[in-house]
């Protein structure tokens, strides 16, 4: 019995998160806001990741450099690094569906290096999203859809 609630709260926990998503996806991609902010915030939010994971890591630092800590201490900083670690692989599933989603509906990506992108989006996600948001999302954006001065 507890299996199979446990089974059907994941399930709704699933569509409920899927379903934000797409909201936010239809959201940002039907905005009125100027292409040049979405693409900065889309920048904001795939940066953002790195920057939070770089601060969590660093707090564990006084771990070391303290003598006095404690073995509760050590306990503690790891279930905050683990609540921190599942909330960044949700937040980059969904950025890697985002790009991946964009990478195959585009006409910005020639159709000859999809495959690549796609590869370098699963394999080197942390690398290749700035890199791929630059070349194909900023370098793209034509004059006319800037903010005006």
């Amino acid at each position: 019995m507890n299996a199979w609630v446990g089974d059907m709260v994941e399930l709704v926990h699933n569509q409920i998160a899927e379903h934000k998503f797409i909201l936010f996806r239809k959201a940002f991609m039907n905005s009125t806001l100027p292409q040049k902010a979405k693409a900065i915030g889309l920048l904001g939010f795939t940066t953002a990741p790195i920057v939070v994971d770089y601060f969590v890591l660093r707090s564990g630092r006084s771990l070391i450099d303290d003598t006095s800590v404690t073995y509760a201490d050590i306990d503690a900083y790891f279930s905050h690094i683990d609540q921190w670690t599942d909330g960044l692989l949700i937040w980059f599933v969904a950025l890697l569906i985002f790009y991946l989603v964009y990478l195959y509906k585009t006409e910005h990506v020639p159709a000859k290096e999809r495959p690549f992108w796609a590869a370098a989006l699963i394999l080197g996600n942390i690398v290749a999203m700035p890199i791929f948001w630059y070349r194909y999302m900023w370098q793209t954006i034509e004059p006319s859809q800037t903010i005006p001065d």
